[in-house]
């Protein structure tokens, strides 16, 4: 990555330390062309919900996929009854509170019906010598895939500052956690900077820095309501809601609002 920001400087230098500081450099001023000269591809198992679904929307990601006969193909996905959660409000690819223990148990006994299910049609439909293009309709989003993949450290960057946020789904969470380890097997001063300028970095719109040029840092208290946020236009909005006392109109944060406020929580002490 580094010979090859210094392709007008002929042999270049040869030093750990001045790559270590150019290679960082260039991710954190967004001099991307060198740090997408290196590839890595990787072989993955994960449900079609997962990948593809949700990993294969990195367009930049050259990517291809096999759910066939092998057993590998008859894998379907039961989650841990510790992630059997409740949909959050707020986040749709997020779990809420913990289901109740009846709930819990309803949840598996659908699942397993559906996998077992879908398995008797496959089945059946192998017995009958039925191509196995026409078996696969019968495998839904809940079935594992194989995925082969290839992607450079910028891309695959991209795609991990996105997915190994809270607000990601777990699965996907916990695919990006094992293609950040392979990213920083691979590439390690690369991944170094990825991780402190990209992943772990904050950006900043120009009405969060105007806002925070006008009004400060929020303490503590002010992240609880709204009345910080309501100061600049776009932060909050007016949402109707049925109380017992019939319907009232109450004041909530915009997603813009809710992603400012998680910016703010950064300068918070842990």
């Amino acid at each position: 990555l580094a010979q090859a920001a210094r392709t007008s400087y002929g042999a270049g230098t040869k030093r750990l330390s001045e790559d270590r500081s150019l290679i960082k450099s260039l991710v954190r001023d967004e001099h991307t062309s060198p740090i997408e000269m290196a590839r890595l591809a990787f072989e993955s198992r994960a449900p079609v919900f997962t990948d593809p679904r949700q990993a294969a929307r990195h367009r930049t990601l050259k990517q291809e996929g096999f759910m066939g006969y092998t057993p590998l193909g008859n894998l379907f996905y039961q989650p841990k009854e510790s992630e059997i959660k409740y949909q959050d409000r707020t986040n749709r690819q997020g779990r809420g509170k913990l289901m109740a223990p009846e709930h819990i148990s309803s949840v598996k006994d659908n699942l397993l019906k559906i996998e077992s299910l879908e398995l008797n049609a496959i089945k059946k439909l192998r017995e009958l010598e039925t191509p196995e293009e026409l078996v696969r309709e019968n495998k839904g989003v809940g079935f594992y895939t194989r995925r082969w993949r290839i992607g450079d450290p910028h891309n695959l960057g991209n795609f991990l500052r996105l997915r190994l946020a809270p607000d990601a789904q777990m699965e996907v969470r916990a695919l990006a956690n094992e293609i950040e380890g392979a990213l920083k097997a691979h590439t390690p001063i690369a991944h170094e900077a990825i991780r402190e300028y990209i992943i772990d970095g904050m950006r900043l719109s120009s009405k969060e820095i105007n806002h925070l040029k006008e009004y400060g840092l929020p303490i503590e208290s002010d992240l609880e309501g709204t009345a910080y946020f309501e100061r600049s236009k776009g932060f909050t909005l007016k949402k109707k809601e049925t109380t017992n006392n019939g319907e009232v109109e109450v004041k909530k944060l915009s997603r813009e609002g809710e992603g400012f406020k998680g910016k703010l929580r950064r300068f918070r002490k842990e």
